[in-house]
């Protein structure tokens, strides 16, 4: 049988009110250092485990956040894990390992599915590319929605970006203040907006400060074919 938040205070000799505050809050609460260390281990001896279900059901809020992406990007997911664990919420991380719309159409369905309170987004098609009826969904939904560096218009929500105009700008600056006379943008496909966006930024300062630049992009190429491209 599964242990409850009574069984733990009658092991620990405080209200289950108190072990409510320190199982199943992030943040400060009324309940003494003394008391929470003896919650904190009548939970561990007995083996409490929280049921979110039932939590979420009962708040009329999921706790969940949702970050979907399409690449990889480990850095920006550990800070934002870190983030949500320490606000109180489970993050939900999710990318694709290549362009795939049905799945990230299928990963947004999925977000709203769970009732996401938050649903960080970088798009990476257009607003034309993806259905009316998860667009009204995305509109409809009483969840926070961020977009990270591009936004899709007619769908509410912040954005929240970098500066690329700007960072290709010092980045040649650099390199010439270094003495280099000849830039190479290396990559992989353009056909994403950001990556066109950078590639663009550096070809148009490289223009202006009289410097030449070559595009090597190593699209599907085996490793050993995009050493050789790169040499």
């Amino acid at each position: 049988m599964a242990v409850t938040l009574k069984d733990v205070a009658a092991d620990c000799g405080v209200s289950p009110s108190a072990v409510s505050q320190v199982l199943r809050s992030h943040h400060a609460c009324r309940v003494s250092p003394a008391a929470r260390e003896r919650i904190l281990a009548s939970a561990r001896r007995l083996g409490y485990r929280p049921n979110h279900i039932s939590t979420s059901l009962r708040r009329q809020r999921s706790g969940l956040l949702s970050l979907i992406l399409p690449w990889n990007n480990p850095e920006l997911m550990e800070v934002m894990e870190q983030e949500a664990y320490r606000l109180g919420y489970r993050l939900m991380t999710n990318f694709l390992t290549r362009p795939d719309l049905d799945r990230e159409i299928a990963l947004l369905n999925n977000s709203l599915d769970w009732q996401v309170e938050g649903l960080f987004w970088l798009p990476y098609a257009d607003l034309s590319a993806y259905p009316e009826l998860l667009l009204q969904r995305l509109r409809g939904s009483k969840a926070r929605l961020v977009f990270m560096q591009r936004r899709l218009s007619d769908v509410p929500g912040c954005l929240v970006g970098t500066d690329y105009r700007q960072g290709m700008r010092d980045a040649i600056a650099h390199v010439q203040d270094q003495g280099y006379r000849h830039v190479v943008f290396l990559g992989t496909s353009l056909n994403f907006e950001i990556k066109s966006q950078r590639q663009n930024y550096i070809q148009t300062e490289c223009r202006e400060r009289g410097l030449p630049c070559e595009t090597i992009l190593l699209d599907n190429l085996p490793g050993s074919d995009a050493s050789a491209s790169l040499v």
